[in-house]
């Protein structure tokens, strides 16, 4: 909330904004957008909201009172797809308020290689990044584009530092709630080291990784 009412208070040129609810915080936006048209944009919304009921439900008369019906936009964004569909897109709350969703997808491989657009890089090299980087532009953004793809899968995949070392903890960390965070991870990665190797069948991953057929999450 502090960081909402300085990151607005920047945005509108105001100082020493702050709010005691989430209430206070949206009315005193709505009291700005209908002055002019606004297109506000809340990145994020999965850390600005998950751990507040409030902030969703004020957000949700926010929209009833300042979007529907006015010039305004209103975009919400989220890096947890997972909890942006359950709590936005799937909730009783914003039924009927949601006009567009968009579901940004990976680059394709067209659109990839244009990250080696200043210099001649072979066809075999680009590819063989993008087996491992896919479409993310995050990750292609780690890729020096000066040395060979070997170097960079070395560099991002094998070294200590590398980034997408610690990328699958993080992302599946991320994913759920701290109280199911550890386990989870735990799981996903018995799982992944059962299936890194040659096919199995179900009950050798069973067997593998301790967790039975039938269990489900």
């Amino acid at each position: 909330m502090a960081a909402f009412a300085a990151d607005l208070g920047r945005d509108v040129g105001a100082t020493g904004l702050g709010f005691e609810s989430w209430n206070g915080a949206f009315n005193t936006l709505g009291t700005l957008v209908e002055r002019k048209e606004w297109i506000i944009l809340l990145d994020e919304i999965t850390w600005l909201a998950r751990h507040s009921e409030e902030c969703l439900a004020e957000l949700k008369v926010f929209i009833d009172r300042y979007i529907n019906g006015s010039s305004n936009q209103l975009i919400i964004c989220g890096s947890i797809s997972q909890w942006v569909e359950q709590h936005i897109n799937e909730s009783d709350l914003f039924v009927g308020r949601i006009s567009r969703k968009i579901h940004l997808q990976p680059l394709t491989i067209a659109e990839s290689a244009q990250f080696w657009a200043e210099r001649e890089v072979a066809p075999r090299e680009i590819l063989t990044a993008l087996c491992v980087t896919g479409g993310i532009p995050r990750y292609l953004e780690e890729i020096n584009v000066r040395e060979s793809a070997e170097w960079n899968i070395r560099k991002l995949c094998f070294e200590p530092s590398g980034y997408l070392v610690t990328e699958l903890p993080n992302l599946i960390k991320s994913s759920f709630s701290s109280a199911t965070r550890k386990s989870s991870l735990e799981r996903y990665l018995k799982l992944l080291r059962a299936l890194s190797g040659a096919g199995k069948t179900p009950a050798e991953i069973g067997a593998a990784t301790g967790i039975h057929n039938n269990e489900t999450g």
